[in-house]
């Protein structure tokens, strides 16, 4: 049967009463009023506090007036619950960071309007609530199951149902906080001809102010608009409501009184109410654990998930592990803080926050954390000494644009001549110019100490042009014989790593030449030779046989007229000429490439 129906049959019913008594009800449950079960501070919204551990009770008495109305087309508003006094009796406890609750409804009294007059219980509601976050900024998710147990029948009952909702709350002052509470009410209901009335929207906001410690007011607004009818005025049940919370010493008295908003079918004309819950034990130090169960009641519990349950802030042990500034440890270090000490990796017992822990004579901050046992890295500056690097010729003179690298305890990368700062240890340093023989030198670096090097570079005696290999020196021979003598050896080697380090050769002719003296056709066969013995040479280190080929011309191919003994020295030579070459047609630069070895010791 519609509710339109319902009211016209009750009107023709009785004239002089209105609604007939004891006319059949709409299948909701018309106490939109559901009590916290915990806060101290709002009547309605649930908030992110949880609280005193153990057990806690409050009892709220609620006398609602016109909770469950209705406006016709025409305007006429009837009323089909007039009076409902209600005592919702709730017990809670609190474990950890969760809350759980029972709220039984005593429904004294309903009378009025067009429904008959029941006593009864009401729905008993299982309420449970989980913080998220506590501090300044809380959060917490709360749900209730609506259970169907009603002894009172419609309006006043409703079937099995639930409500989540996602608690926030932050001060606004030192004595003024607000709350907000979003969720949604899962349960059945019935089609009230423009009004489905079936799950609904949780909405609230509440602002509390503290006047002082033992008094404080409050005031909520709530909304719970009908999901399927948010659109139609009779589906938004919204009330405002303003209360004040007086504290004695083991109670906590709260009145309060709301008003509807708007005309929805479930908006009371008004309610009244108070409140009595019992204060739990003290908690001096505010840490969520009363007193008589505190080991220092005077100091909170630092909730780290270290021992939280004694209610004592525990200092944590820390272990000092000194490092220096380049991340290496420091051997024999010590540290000292709050008059206990010990030597790297030792550990102590510290209150959890700042800390200036001395390692040596250098104070080093530190933070320690709250919980468990950690281990703390202190960094103290890592020690260094300066090594200045010099490079010269074999004459003493410093070499332009020489450059210098190091291996060992800090790495050095090719850098200019001059000072850096190291650690203290033993180098390798790598000292290169262009046009000298690279050359390598040790050095022991101390601590604090300023350590001065200085390199000598010998000149390169082979370097490569566009179309030969030059030689600054001559490749010596045994006299009249294709034997090369060994002071010309490292001569030679300098010629094999500048092949090495150029594969773009691909052909290299390496020429023998004599003076004017003896045989001619001797002197051809000789300096044949020769040349035949460096290229054997250079295939020994290495080079590829195909890469090279020989050739002697004797006395053909002159430099100078020889008039002198240092002419025909002159022209006793071994040229080596580019043949061919893998990027030809490309310009070659003149260049001198360093290759290692000494310094000739003559003819």
């Amino acid at each position: 049967m519609s509710l339109l129906s319902l009211l016209l049959l009750g009107s023709t019913a009785s004239a002089a009463d209105g609604v007939a008594a004891g006319a059949a009800a709409p299948a909701i449950n018309a106490q939109s009023f559901r009590p916290s079960v915990d806060s101290t501070v709002y009547f309605r919204l649930t908030d992110s506090r949880l609280p005193a551990a153990g057990l806690g009770w409050r009892a709220t008495t609620s006398w609602s007036r016109d909770p469950l109305t209705w406006t016709d087309i025409l305007g006429e508003e009837t009323a089909l619950l007039r009076n409902v006094v209600q005592t919702d009796l709730a017990v809670s406890t609190t474990v950890g960071r969760a809350r759980l609750a029972v709220d039984v409804p005593v429904l004294w009294r309903s009378a009025g309007g067009s429904v008959a007059d029941a006593t009864g219980l009401g729905d008993i509601v299982l309420d449970a609530k989980v913080a998220l976050a506590t501090g300044t900024q809380g959060l917490a998710v709360s749900g209730r199951a609506l259970l169907p147990t009603s002894t009172v029948g419609a309006p006043l009952a409703g079937p099995l149902g639930a409500e989540l909702e996602l608690n926030a709350d932050r001060p606004l002052s030192d004595r003024t906080q607000a709350a907000l509470v979003a969720g949604v009410t899962l349960r059945g209901g019935q089609d009230m001809e423009n009004v489905d009335w079936g799950p609904q929207l949780r909405l609230g906001a509440g602002v509390g102010h503290q006047l002082r410690p033992d008094l404080g007011l409050v005031a909520e607004v709530d909304l719970q608009p009908a999901l399927a009818s948010i659109d139609v005025p009779e589906g938004r049940p919204a009330e405002a409501l303003v209360g004040a919370n007086v504290a004695t010493s083991r109670l906590l008295v709260r009145p309060a009184f709301a008003i509807g908003l708007t005309d929805a079918v479930s908006t009371p004309a008004w309610r009244a109410i108070l409140a009595i819950a019992g204060r739990p034990a003290a908690d001096t130090d505010g840490d969520g654990i009363t007193d008589g169960a505190d080991a220092c009641p005077a100091a909170p519990e630092d909730a780290d998930a270290w021992e939280d349950t004694d209610g004592c802030p525990e200092p944590t042990r820390v272990a000092f592990t000194i490092v220096d500034s380049d991340g290496q440890p420091v051997p024999d270090a010590q540290w000292s803080a709050a008059e206990q000490s010990g030597p790297s990796g030792g550990d102590g017992l510290f209150p959890a926050g700042p800390l200036t822990v001395a390692v040596g004579a250098a104070p080093v901050a530190a933070t320690v954390p709250a919980g468990p046992p950690t281990t703390l890295f202190l960094t103290v500056p890592a020690p260094r000494g300066t090594l200045a690097v010099t490079v010269v010729d074999p004459t003493g003179a410093p070499i332009p644009g020489a450059t210098w690298s190091a291996t060992g305890a800090t790495a050095v990368d090719a850098r200019a001549a001059g000072a850096a700062p190291l650690r203290p240890g033993a180098y390798v340093v790598a000292a290169a110019a262009a046009g000298f023989t690279a050359a390598n030198a040790p050095v022991t670096l101390a601590a604090g100490a300023d350590q001065a090097l200085v390199v000598t570079l010998t000149p390169v005696r082979a370097a490569l042009s566009a179309t030969r290999i030059d030689l600054r020196d001559s490749v010596y021979f045994e006299t009249a014989k294709a034997i090369i003598k060994p002071e010309s050896y490292a001569l030679l080697d300098e010629v094999a790593a500048i092949l090495r380090a150029h594969p773009e050769l691909t052909r290299v002719r390496i020429e023998g030449h004599t003076d004017s003296r003896g045989d001619a056709g001797a002197n051809r066969r000789l300096s044949d030779a020769r040349a035949a013995a460096v290229r054997a040479h250079l295939i020994d280190k290495g080079i590829a046989a195909e890469r090279l080929e020989s050739i002697g011309h004797g006395e053909d191919k002159p430099l100078v007229a020889e008039k002198t003994p240092a002419d025909q020295a002159r022209n006793r030579r071994v040229d080596f000429t580019i043949v061919a070459r893998s990027d030809a047609g490309a310009a070659t630069p003149v260049q001198t490439v360093p290759t290692g070895g000494d310094t000739p010791k003559g003819p």
